[in-house]
């Protein structure tokens, strides 16, 4: 009979967690013991809405409900941004593992995982990218028109699948993002056809 009461108690009270995401994050070993992480919204950031919770033994956690996805950036106080890099997050339901390093990272639920794909493709383009501009003023002409020739190659790999990526995703906070970042590289008719909001 208790058991079935507690049972009860649970489908009333929402044992199952509801719209709950918990973000679960560490940091380098033994260097920001006690330094506060901030989960800032990506828009209309104010003193009501921003939450923050201290690093203890090289972790933080946050729990927010958020029936609806939502963009939100993790960081930490302004000095010690030039070591740990600001990190994009969807607060969604599920459990999301959290690395703030150099390179932040984020993964676990559907939106992260593709918002990181996104992240870390971007990232190896324009690495790619900036080496092959500080090859160019050394570069004799015949090796200067082969970098010109890979730039514009990556150019249009970015383009492609920066489209691509908007039209599998236009329908949740991610692809909305990444069209606010990447519309300028789009032309008209790739505009209209993913027919976004403006």
């Amino acid at each position: 009979m208790k058991w079935f009461v507690l049972l009860g108690l649970c489908v009333l009270m929402g044992c199952s967690g509801g719209d709950s995401c918990v973000l679960e994050g560490q940091l380098p070993a033994g260097s920001y013991e006690g330094e506060q992480v901030y989960l800032v919204p990506l828009q209309g950031a104010t003193q009501e809405n921003v939450d923050s919770v201290a690093v203890e033994q090289g972790t933080f956690r946050f729990v927010r409900e958020s029936p609806q996805p939502q963009l939100f950036i993790l960081r930490m106080r302004p000095q010690l941004r030039l070591d740990i890099q600001e990190l994009l997050v969807v607060v969604e339901k599920g459990e999301v593992t959290v690395r703030l390093d150099s390179v932040s990272v984020a993964r676990g639920t559907p939106l992260n995982d593709t918002l990181q794909e996104w992240k870390e493709q971007k990232a190896e383009w324009d690495a790619t990218q900036r080496w092959l501009r500080s090859i160019f003023p050394s570069a004799n002409a015949e090796q200067q028109e082969e970098i010109s020739r890979r730039k514009e190659e990556i150019m249009q790999k970015s383009s492609t699948y920066n489209y691509t990526f908007v039209k599998n995703n236009k329908d949740n906070v991610v692809g909305a993002f990444v069209y606010s970042m990447i519309k300028g590289s789009l032309s008209p008719e790739q505009i209209e056809t993913l027919g976004m909001p403006e």
